[in-house]
């Protein structure tokens, strides 16, 4: 789920701690929205199994929350693929968990990511307005801004699920492991 981040030469640009920053605080919101959208491409929602499983680690109501999440999410790839670019690189996007230790004030992290998300909702906003007419653009990025703030309300609600924190923090340790390796 990290594919946002690892494919950014952006995000690499950053020091360490801004990026396991922005992976801590991120990786649940991109995550959810690729999830999301893989889903729906897979038509998974209408696979009698996938429903049995998503039922039993979450309930019923919430397949169907997510299920008609997923069919609102707009049909457009590219579109939702530069979403999660300026949801990667988001700053306050995120459910929030306070930790005392994290520093994310440094001036020049957060002029560098002022920065990145100025260039991706830029690159958003032209994209959109060249595909479609202002109108048009103006419906679908209120529509996605409906299905991010959704993804919270869900996301508020697994948090508290065991199994599915535990996956996370995994992937977030993972992730935060990897980019030491790499550098």
């Amino acid at each position: 789920m990290e594919v946002p981040f690892k494919k950014s030469p952006y995000f690499y640009s950053l020091p360490l701690d801004a990026q396991k920053y922005l992976v801590h605080h991120n990786i649940y919101a991109t995550s959810s929205l690729k999830a999301l959208y893989l889903t729906r491409q897979a038509d998974l929602w209408n696979n009698e199994d996938f429903q049995i499983s998503y039922i039993e680690l979450y309930n019923e109501s919430t397949l169907k929350r997510t299920a008609a999440m997923s069919q609102r999410l707009d049909p457009n790839g590219l579109y939702v693929k530069i979403m999660l670019y300026i949801i990667a690189f988001s700053s306050n996007y995120s459910i929030v968990n306070y930790n005392a230790l994290e520093n994310s004030s440094d001036s020049s992290n957060l002029k560098r990511l002022t920065s990145v998300q100025d260039i991706c909702a830029s690159l958003l906003w032209k994209y959109l307005t060249y595909q479609y007419s202002f109108q048009e653009s103006v419906i679908r990025y209120s529509s996605l801004i409906k299905i991010l703030l959704d993804i919270l309300s869900i996301l508020e609600y697994k948090i508290n699920i065991h199994e599915f924190n535990k996956m996370m923090n995994n992937i977030v340790e993972q992730t935060e492991q990897s980019f030491v390796l790499s550098k």
